[in-house]
């Protein structure tokens, strides 16, 4: 290749490294500097595509120093923090930054359809992935704080935040030539350019969210069993603790929360067991099927043709498809259940009872479908059941209805739809009845579908998340391609990891539950300003900020026992001379 066609890029190589991280030194000491502090801040991790399990695995080998040296020993884990419906990336970091459900704020997925206007939306470019911040209208923490500095580094999701760090130029290169992982090395090594936004708004920021997509991306491609995978967090794992090591030698740590924490997990796929969707509704059922995989609309303008079309398939992590159908009188208006009912299970012989349609394929685990306001239909192999929402000046309460078949299987083979019923405490809270949204999380947070009931609910209040909603079962794939998919309501895409770490939460604490649509209340309040959320539309979210505080530690080297039924957590908790042998005076920071 000639040396004038090989500059340009030489030139934006060069550049990638004089823009993208022209601050490779932590920031001074800032006491003193003239700029004015907040008297709390909070530092949010967000690493994208976290596997629990291996996140658990690589912690007990000793290979993520900074996680286990300030998160683990030094801050508060939820032992089971829950996702929500369905966990897609856009779907749950606008959940974060606004304490609400998808069903909610309405972003249902990194693709989703309007059926009123047509148009198909995709964040899938360069172009496209920040028109998300068009698409909501609920307030998001930065705009809920908006008389104090913020800073967004690398999200997609920041509508409000004062400053944006997106690294175009390094982060774009590498991410060009598939070097995933030093996209999220950026993050650690370019901190130092808070200290200038700081300078030149006369104050430090009091919330800094900065987001790794790195592991995410190296998860689907390769699957989270690889090595290459494990490198990936392992490479997070260092840039988180050069921010945490940045705001040391600022003198800031003191003051700061810091909040790690992933968004979905992620679910090896095998060739063997993937399926493709489409083509399976193209050939049973004959439909004209708009796949959004192959044509996406990146225009977001309403779709031409949307006649020519039986249905639209939206697919975008592998492991969960919403199907939207045109009703009686076409796009304008949603189809019958009873049409629904038919597709799901190939049958209208009593509530549900064909073995065929979508729940008779091996790769779907359940399928759902609303058949009135509140009113959500859940398909397994096993069989069926109802939720039900209703509203009261009690408060919202749910109930799961198990099909009387699929109970008098449960009784016999412990398979009913959920396997709730073959723990006797969760089956007697079922026979019970209508129990709160906190109630059922607690009571189903351990299961292989955690918070199922309230979540499937609150999903289908919006007419973006489909007529159709097909999970995949377990180790399956409803889309060919990609080693790693999430998407599914099952335990592996729904748990997640959540830590809190301050100067007022205790060391090596943990809180039983939680969810994502918690933090961005939790971390209001724990900055201080938990007056402000009354005033806000409804959260889903709550505040978690009086069970952190009061978190008490387990005894030392305490090994959590696995409630999933896989390898046990070992989380295990260092006496206080351990602690305090390892950096006293950084211990001393989170005294307060």
């Amino acid at each position: 290749m000639r040396i004038g066609a090989v500059r340009p890029l030489l030139h934006a190589l060069w550049l990638s490294q004089v823009i993208g991280c022209a601050s490779l030194r932590p920031p001074a000491d800032l006491r003193g500097a003239g700029i004015r502090l907040p008297q709390r801040s909070a530092v949010i991790f967000f690493v994208d595509g976290v596997n629990h399990e291996v996140l658990d695995d690589l912690l007990a080998r000793g290979e993520l120093p900074s996680v286990h040296k300030w998160f683990v020993q030094r801050g508060v884990v939820v032992d089971q923090a829950v996702s929500s419906l369905p966990p897609i990336t856009y779907a749950i970091s606008t959940t974060m930054l606004t304490g609400m459900f998808p069903g909610h704020h309405g972003i249902l997925g990194n693709r989703w359809f309007d059926r009123g206007t047509g148009a198909l939306h995709d964040y899938g470019s360069a172009r496209t992935y920040r028109a998300v911040n068009d698409d909501f209208t609920a307030p998001t923490i930065y705009e809920v704080l908006a008389d104090q500095l913020s800073v967004n580094v690398q999200n997609h999701t920041r509508r409000g935040a004062d400053v944006t760090m997106d690294h175009v130029v390094s982060s774009g290169i590498k991410w060009l030539t598939h070097r995933f992982s030093a996209v999220d090395h950026n993050v650690g090594r370019c901190m130092g350019d808070l200290r200038r936004a700081a300078r030149r708004a006369g104050r430090w920021p009091t919330v800094v969210m900065t987001y790794f997509p790195g592991v995410d991306e190296v998860g689907h491609r390769d699957g989270p069993r690889s090595e290459r995978y494990r490198e990936a967090v392992r490479v997070a794992d260092r840039a988180i603790g050069d921010v945490i090591e940045a705001y040391v030698a600022a003198g800031l740590a003191d003051s700061t929360y810091f909040v790690l924490l992933s968004d979905h997990g992620m679910v090896e796929n095998t060739a063997l067991r993937s399926m493709n969707l489409v083509d399976w509704l193209r050939r049973h059922e004959g439909w004209r099927v708009l796949d959004t995989r192959r044509k996406p609309d990146r225009r977001r303008s309403p779709h031409p043709g949307m006649d020519r079309y039986d249905a639209v398939v939206i697919n975008s992590a592998w492991r969960r498809a919403a199907i939207h159908l045109p009703g009686p009188c076409g796009w304008s208006c949603r189809p019958e259940p009873d049409e629904l009912r038919r597709v799901a299970s190939a049958s209208l012989d009593g509530p549900d009872a064909g073995a065929g349609g979508l729940i008779g394929l091996d790769a779907v685990g359940l399928v759902c479908f609303p058949l009135r306001e509140g009113v959500v239909r859940v398909l397994t192999k096993t069989g069926g059941a109802t939720v039900e929402r209703r509203r009261s000046p009690a408060g919202t309460q749910y109930r799961l209805l198990v099909d009387a078949e699929a109970t008098r299987t449960a009784i016999d083979a412990r398979t009913e739809p959920f396997g709730y019923l073959a723990d006797p405490n969760l089956a007697a809270f079922i026979e019970a009845g209508w129990h709160g949204s906190r109630e059922w999380l607690e009571a189903t947070a351990a299961t292989r579908y955690p918070d199922f009931v309230p979540q499937v609910v609150e999903m289908f209040d919006s007419p973006r998340a489909g007529d159709l909603v097909v999970f995949a079962a377990e180790g399956w794939s409803l889309a060919e391609g990609g080693r790693g998919g999430h998407g599914s309501c099952l335990d592996e895409d729904m748990i997640v990891p959540m830590y809190f770490t301050g100067p007022d939460l205790p060391r090596g604490g943990r809180v039983a539950t939680a969810r994502l649509a918690d933090v961005m209340p939790t971390i209001i309040e724990l900055l201080g300003f938990g007056d402000r959320l009354s005033s806000l539309p409804h959260l889903d979210g709550e505040s978690i900020a009086a069970q952190l505080r009061s978190a008490v530690a387990p005894p030392d080297n305490m090994i959590l026992s696995e409630v999933r039924g896989q390898a046990p957590h070992l989380f295990g908790c260092p006496t206080f001379s351990e602690v305090e042998g390892t950096n006293s005076v950084l211990i001393r920071h989170f005294r307060g």
